[in-house]
């Protein structure tokens, strides 16, 4: 604790408190007053420290989850890649970066048991232009009918344009081949549709994946921009030792950890999207940081939507938990300490 300047008072009450109670309140003070740099410095050097002590430093959940959420609210992916790095040498850390190992092996299948064939459609544009589409000449037909008492005139074109739009749809259902009722339902669905429960089970299924997979960015969604951003800082702190293939793969993983979470419920995508697995390996390629030919890139995002899909299903009862705790409002490093406090159990 003596690597903190602290006032005459603070020293005081710290007078005869054991060291880990103390570091632990040196730590959160530093991260609720928002000197994030200071804290992650300060648990590394105790993490550090430790190596020549006879007693491990002993980080208590709170104030990691208290460290977590000052990071996260600064953005900090260098400093959170630091904060996981340092934490993970002390007990309180035990789940983050345990499942990194499914990148090694034959490099292509992994240990899934039955390798999936095709990602699931994600058909956003169309859907969304679909229901667009209706909702205009439904706006419009009533918009009519209204006109139409207003000033005291009839037409049956109002009411012409909404029996055809609903009878389209109608009859593609049930006499149709229902593709323009699945597209115009899910393009109102994605439009209309509020889903709590939906979104939270997408997000804990990318918080869990990344967080297993020992990504520092469990804060955020999956994010092209975000990861090829925050990628050198990935190597240097998280995985120097793989190389750019399989740290990729790794992110191939996370990305699609929820759109195998959001595929389970219904076949659908609304929350989550397949398409930023290639646009990943896309930017990676122009990047030069792959050389994977499309064949290899295809067979990579299979090989990595299979892994999402295991991982998931092997932490199924974890994943149903976190999302409940999403549903409930915890912050991210709320879900960080109930995570590992779910492994202590």
């Amino acid at each position: 604790v003596g690597v903190v300047k602290v006032g005459g008072e603070v020293a005081r009450a710290l007078e005869g408190v054991p060291e880990d109670v103390a570091a632990n309140a040196a730590l959160d003070a530093l991260a609720r007053r928002g000197r994030v740099d200071e804290a992650v410095e300060l648990l590394e050097r105790l993490v550090r420290g430790q190596e020549a002590a006879t007693a491990k430093f002993s980080l208590s959940e709170p104030v990691l989850a208290v460290m977590v959420d000052a990071v996260a609210s600064v953005d900090g992916g260098r400093e959170m890649a630091r904060l996981l790095a340092a934490a993970s040498g002390t007990e309180a850390v035990q789940l983050f970066g345990l499942e990194w190992r499914v990148v090694e092996g034959d490099g292509d299948g992994g240990t899934h048991r039955q390798k999936p064939t095709a990602l699931p459609d994600n058909d956003r544009v169309s859907e969304i232009t679909a229901g667009l589409v209706f909702l205009g000449v439904a706006a419009t037909g009533f918009s009519l009918e209204v006109i139409d008492s207003v000033i005291h005139q009839s037409t049956i074109l109002p009411t012409t344009m909404l029996m055809m739009a609903g009878g389209l749809v109608v009859g593609d259902r049930y006499f149709g081949s229902g593709g323009i009722y699945r597209s115009v339902a899910g393009g109102l669905t994605r439009l209309l549709s509020f889903d709590p429960a939906r979104e939270c089970r997408v997000d804990a299924a990318a918080f869990l994946v990344a967080y297993l997979l020992g990504i520092p960015f469990v804060c955020f969604r999956p994010d092209v921009g975000e990861i090829l951003k925050n990628h050198s800082t990935t190597m240097t702190y998280m995985k120097p030792h793989l190389g750019h293939p399989k740290v990729f793969r790794l992110y191939l993983t996370w990305i699609l950890g929820g759109v195998a979470a959001e595929a389970s419920i219904d076949g659908r995508l609304i929350e989550s999207g397949s398409e930023r697995a290639l646009q990943l390996c896309t930017e990676a390629r122009k990047q030069q940081l792959l050389s994977w030919s499309d064949q290899e890139v295809q067979d990579k995002i299979m090989a990595s939507y299979g892994q999402a899909q295991d991982l998931l299903q092997r932490y199924r009862e974890m994943h149903i938990k976190l999302t409940q705790r999403m549903l409930e409002g915890a912050t991210a490093g709320e879900c960080v300490a109930f995570l590992e406090s779910l492994t202590a159990n």
